[in-house]
């Protein structure tokens, strides 16, 4: 699973659950002051851990910070994710947000496999709103050029909302890469947060390997990827 999607779809989720307004959407969720809160993600093929801390002021602006477990062969480091934004109401139904997110990483390890930290880093400036059900995104990185568009929808709105969970379906696309996902979750009266989230993806990403040899530095650049049917549990605590 997209690294994005999984913390949008978990913010996605804690707005809507810890909202009086089910259609506050993922940039309007009314909650001011502070919020933070840690997960445990069991997909197909590992687990992995997450941690947020948000905060939200009652004039627009907002910002989170997000320390996610990621993995390079064996070695474990850390994703820090870092954004602030800025919403306002366009009107009674929408809401408009944008703002500006880095991804970084943290770890000796990543330096040890050959990665070059600033070139691994991305950065990203984003624009989005909500509209009663419909949450929509487009992402921009400078650097690569690369836009994403991000659409999400609340299906507990109609049909669905008696339903004691909170369902949305997603759907990410990133150049040649795209996902949909359904997802299922509830934050109960305890602060605990539970989701299922079931998804069909296709991810290719290329991997620069460095090598030092007769003392000249080389590189060589490997293409993987991956597509098919996934499945994500998480589990975590929100405060």
């Amino acid at each position: 699973m997209f690294r994005k999607t999984i913390l949008l779809l978990i913010l996605f989720g804690i707005s809507y659950g810890q909202s009086p307004d089910r259609r506050s959407g993922l940039f309007s969720n009314n909650r001011f002051g502070n919020s933070m809160g840690f997960f445990m993600n069991a997909g197909d093929d590992q687990i992995e851990f997450d941690g947020f801390l948000e905060t939200e002021t009652n004039f627009g602006i907002y910002g989170n910070i997000w320390l996610s477990q990621i993995d390079f062969d064996e070695d474990t480091n850390i994703e820090l994710n870092t954004t602030i934004g800025y919403t306002t109401k366009l009107n009674n139904s929408a809401v408009l947000g944008l703002g500006y997110t880095k991804y970084s990483h943290i770890g000796d390890k990543v330096a040890e496999k050959g990665y070059d930290k600033d070139e691994d880093d991305l950065e990203e400036v984003f624009l989005g709103v909500d509209a009663g059900s419909v949450t929509f995104a487009v992402f921009y990185e400078p650097d690569s050029r690369i836009t994403d568009f991000l659409g999400i929808i609340d299906l507990n709105d109609g049909p669905l909302f008696d339903l004691p969970l909170d369902i949305s379906l997603l759907g990410f696309i990133e150049k040649d890469n795209y996902e949909l996902n359904i997802t299922a979750s509830k934050i109960f009266q305890n602060n605990l947060s539970l989701g299922y989230i079931f998804s069909w993806e296709k991810y290719v990403y290329d991997e620069t390997n460095y090598y030092y040899k007769d003392g000249q530095s080389y590189s060589k650049t490997y293409r993987y990827g991956y597509k098919g049917f996934f499945n994500t549990i998480y589990i975590g605590f929100v405060f």
